[in-house]
């Protein structure tokens, strides 16, 4: 609730009360309602019906420190309107200002109104709270009535400016377009949209529930806090939409974000798009995403089929709660240093992946510019049974491509023990870092797999091959004793794996001798052409 001065809750006096607080010996009734009059004058209070329009009031009174009371609907007559700083507007409930023409209001004094309409007729950016004034608003201000209330609210976004907050009460919202947090014409900084007392927004939007920043624009929105509610759709493709030029250092705290229970097709909890200048920095802690086709997804927006040119950078994902997704719990497409720590719970039943990283993913779309998710964290806690994680370089067999790399990507399952169904890992092209920590107990279920990328060299080819990929089978031809791999994930401190294939007498791994970009397997002279797999650990 907002501050609530005496004056808001004001109610005018009746003709008695004025004999009462005013009535002296001879004095007749004109007399003692002037007496008032000019006692609450001395009070520096001024009644807006005392003149012919609120623009006159505020003429008249000028530079004084006043204090100026409506109490019922107050025009703007022949032009837009500036409350001064020496002037506080105190607007009781009844009272309202009313735009006229294309004039508009701006408020550089202190504020107070109640949660009723005060502000009538006026489009966003009519009203502003500018210097000095209150930088906290309300949309009921602006008349919030259960449907589109967007509107309202974004007028109120749009009105405390950079540095403002809008404040959401204990209350259900009705939107039927999206929230916008964003600007054409500058940056938009640290306007926030909060509530802190759990409201509910439903959203019947068939786009957006909630976008912060424009596709394609220049400014971008930061430093903002968005958070404290829950946004709800049945009807919506995408819940939080962050985009636009530089969206950076924003913070999404406590925040439910629901989709349908039988999710669209290609709709996402939260998409970070990174158009222009990218996302850079942006937080979102104790969020709950549900019931989405995608409940996250990076850099690939679904519903376009369009990868983003720029990096979502250094996202940090704190206490998130993933549940109930029908194809992948988290995509990542095309991110820098990301940081996922959370818990991953059931998925809808016929779910791709938990979460699927493709720096160029299966589909085989290219992006050369940052297509690697390079340096991300993911520490995941209290898997449930069932998981599927895939990490993606290249669609299967895709040669490997300098610059193009999925490397230094760091995976911590938490918490007791991470129950898998499957994990693919995919063409990781250099030795330096590590994709896999186990700090617990990792468990695969009794039909999964690990999946690594290898190449097979078919039966009749021997000799020395090269093969850039984690493991793979060669062939030694018969009275051959070794075989030279060349391989650029091998360093001098690789551990590489090797074990005979074929049931040869004399076959078997004497030993692997390892250098930098190759190693060679030997062993005693084998009496036929005989297979080794290998596999290379860093």
């Amino acid at each position: 609730m907002p501050r609530v001065s005496a004056l808001t809750e004001f109610i005018a006096p009746t003709f008695d009360d004025i004999l009462i607080m005013v009535d002296a010996p001879g004095s007749t009734p004109l007399l003692r309602i002037i007496t008032l009059l000019n006692f609450i004058k001395t009070l520096g209070w001024y009644d807006a019906n005392a003149y012919s329009s609120i623009n006159a009031a505020v003429t008249a009174i000028g530079s004084t420190e006043a204090v100026l009371v409506v109490h019922s609907a107050q025009t703007l007559t022949a032009a837009s309107l500036t409350i001064p700083s020496n002037i506080s507007l105190v607007i009781l409930k009844g009272g309202s200002i009313v735009k006229a023409s294309t004039y508009t209001l701006t408020i550089n004094g202190p504020f107070e109104a109640g949660l009723y309409q005060v502000f009538s007729g006026f489009d966003a950016g009519d009203v502003t709270f500018g210097t000095g004034s209150k930088k906290e608003a309300y949309p009921e201000w602006w008349g919030i009535d259960g449907t589109a209330d967007e509107v309202e609210i974004n007028k109120a976004l749009v009105a405390v400016g950079n540095y403002g907050t809008v404040k959401l009460i204990a209350k259900s919202y009705t939107t039927a377009a999206e929230i916008v947090l964003s600007s054409t014409t500058a940056d938009v900084l640290k306007t926030n949209l909060i509530s802190n007392v759990g409201s509910l927004i439903t959203s019947t939007s068939t786009g957006n529930i909630l976008r912060i920043g424009n596709d394609g624009g220049t400014y971008g929105v930061q430093r903002s806090e968005i958070g404290g509610f829950s946004l709800q759709s049945d009807t919506a493709i995408i819940g939080i939409y962050v985009t636009g030029g530089g969206a950076g250092r924003n913070k999404f705290k406590d925040i439910y974000v629901q989709g349908k229970t039988a999710p669209l097709t290609n709709s996402m909890g939260i998409l970070l798009w990174g158009a222009l200048l990218g996302n850079f920095y942006n937080t979102f802690e104790n969020v709950e995403v549900a019931y989405w086709d995608k409940n996250i997804s990076m850099g690939y927006n679904w519903n376009t089929a369009a990868t983003t040119s720029t990096p979502a950078n250094a996202t940090r994902f704190h206490q998130m709660k993933i549940h109930d997704w029908k194809t992948y719990g988290f995509y990542n497409k095309n991110t820098v240093e990301t940081y996922l720590q959370g818990n991953f719970e059931h998925a809808i039943t016929g779910a791709l992946a938990d979460i699927y990283l493709a720096a160029v993913g299966s589909d085989g779309i290219y992006n050369t510019i940052n297509d690697s998710g390079i340096g991300n964290a993911y520490i995941l806690e209290d898997l449930c049974d069932g998981n599927v994680i895939q990490v993606y370089h290249k669609p299967a067999d895709t040669p490997i491509v300098d610059n193009n790399t999925v490397e230094r990507n760091t995976w911590i399952f938490n918490g007791g023990v991470a129950k898998l169904d499957d994990l693919y890992v995919h063409s990781f092209r250099k030795a330096s870092g590590y994709a896999l920590t186990m700090q617990d107990t990792l468990n695969f279920a009794d039909t999964a797999a690990i999946n690594v990328g290898k190449t097979i060299i078919p039966p009749g080819t021997t000799g020395n091959q090269t093969i850039n990929k984690l493991a793979g089978r060669v062939n030694i031809a018969i009275g051959g004793t070794s075989v030279v791999v060349t391989n650029s994930f091998v360093t001098v401190n690789s551990i590489v794996l090797a074990v005979a294939n074929d049931n040869d007498t004399t076959a078997y791994v004497k030993g692997v001798v390892v250098a930098a970009g190759s190693f060679t397997i030997r062993t005693p002279a084998v009496t036929a052409e005989t297979a080794f797999n290998f596999f290379v650990i860093n």
